[in-house]
């Protein structure tokens, strides 16, 4: 390791922390351990670019460099375990690499007849920016930040407590810095964000709801969610779109519209006509000649709801008819219905009441299914005599 360690870094002696954090990022993703498994070469090249990068990265030990030399450095050398350090500065920095920008949601409620006709909807989407005044420090020169001189910035300390022959090590947020690791004098914080970094920008969102959309349906935003600190990027805002009930008869199931019609004994009987307002608003005229009968079901094709991205298909509207019984007749009715209404045939294991005159009468109710009572048991003679009987095995 006789190269300078700008030299094993690539980088001139004036280089800024930005250009040395670059330069170590570049070439620790290329020699990493992880990435060159049995490889020694790399490996040791490894060490070396971390040692040099834990002298150059912090501002005093890179001053004692500039000034001694290694040699110099040798009274300011930090523990052996700062080799874990390095390694783990590595590892945040390879797992910057795979983090994806947060992404904030947007829930639209919306009405089924919106869905069916298709809708555009605007809102207002309130989001994050990078400070435009700061180029988001949160102050006004990147001289103004302070690298925490405990932490070196990374807002975390290691403390080693040896235990017997083992060696423990322990990652705790920095006491100093409260794990921020960089800090702003107050009179250099940038006016505009107040040091956040951010400021609240509202802007108009125009989202245009195409007919046959359904609930829970998302959509992702390019570039319409928060600036990200972390990452130095702009999110994504995903909309969803949550269908409420709308006005009328009318339910969804998939591509298929529910109309649930009610409608009397006489017209399930002799058939009937009768108006359903579509949800565009159009007025659609059925007519039935046929019986309906309990729980039948018919369609009008075409009428459901609209096969998205697809300009001339639909589903079907399927029609639940509900009959609604008379709750009391007269005797003069019933027997005119009698009259009119064909009667069933009869079975050949039918009884005629007429051939059994003494037959039990009994009286007819509509049932209720009962519950089911558990036998209460007040004292240990009632348990001793509904017991009683009972073998019990003992082997």
């Amino acid at each position: 390791m006789s190269n300078s360690y700008y030299d094993v870094l690539n980088i001139n002696k004036d280089s800024s922390d930005s250009d040395i954090k670059k330069a170590y990022r570049k070439l620790a993703m290329k020699y990493h351990p992880d990435k060159n498994p049995n490889n020694k070469e790399c490996e040791e090249k490894f060490k070396e670019i971390s040692e040099a990068y834990g002298v150059l990265s912090d501002s005093n030990k890179r001053k004692n460099y500039d000034l001694y030399g290694k040699e110099g450095m040798q009274t300011d050398m930090s523990s052996p375990f700062d080799i874990f350090n390095n390694f783990d500065n590595f590892s945040n920095i390879f797992n910057n690499q795979q983090k994806k920008t947060i992404i904030k949601e947007k829930v639209i409620d919306i009405e089924l007849k919106d869905l069916y006709t298709g809708k555009k909807e605007i809102f207002i989407n309130q989001i994050k920016i990078k400070c435009p005044s700061c180029g988001g420090i949160g102050c006004k020169n990147k001289s103004d930040i302070v690298i925490c001189n405990l932490c070196s910035g990374c807002g975390k300390i290691k403390q080693i407590k040896k235990m017997g022959p083992m060696i423990q090590q322990i990652i705790q947020k920095c006491y100093q810095c409260n794990g921020k690791g960089k800090s702003i004098n107050k009179e250099n914080i940038c006016k505009t964000c107040n040091g956040s970094k951010t400021i609240l920008q509202s802007s108009q969102i125009d989202f245009y709801i195409k007919p046959g959309s359904f609930s829970g349906e998302k959509t992702l935003l390019r570039g319409k969610g928060d600036w990200d600190l972390e990452l130095e990027d702009t999110g994504d805002l995903l909309i969803i779109i949550n269908e409420i009930k709308s006005l009328g008869d009318f339910t969804r199931e998939g591509e298929n519209l529910i109309y649930l019609k009610r409608i009397s004994l006489v017209d399930s009987l002799c058939g009937c006509e009768f108006l359903i307002k579509q949800l565009d608003n159009r007025i659609l005229k059925v007519k039935t000649s046929e019986i309906i009968r309990y729980k039948d079901v018919m369609c009008i094709e075409n009428e459901g709801m609209k096969i998205k991205n697809d300009m001339n298909t639909y589903g079907d509207m399927i029609i639940k008819f509900k009959i609604v019984y008379p709750e009391e007749l007269s005797e003069k009715r019933k027997e005119y219905l009698r009259k009119i209404i064909p009667q069933i045939d009869k079975q050949i294991w039918d009884l005629e009441p007429k051939d059994y005159p003494n037959a039990e009468v009994k009286k007819l109710k509509f049932y209720k299914k009962k519950q089911k009572t558990e036998p209460k048991i007040n004292n240990m003679s009632d348990f001793d005599n509904q017991t009683q009987g009972i073998d019990c095995a003992t082997q």
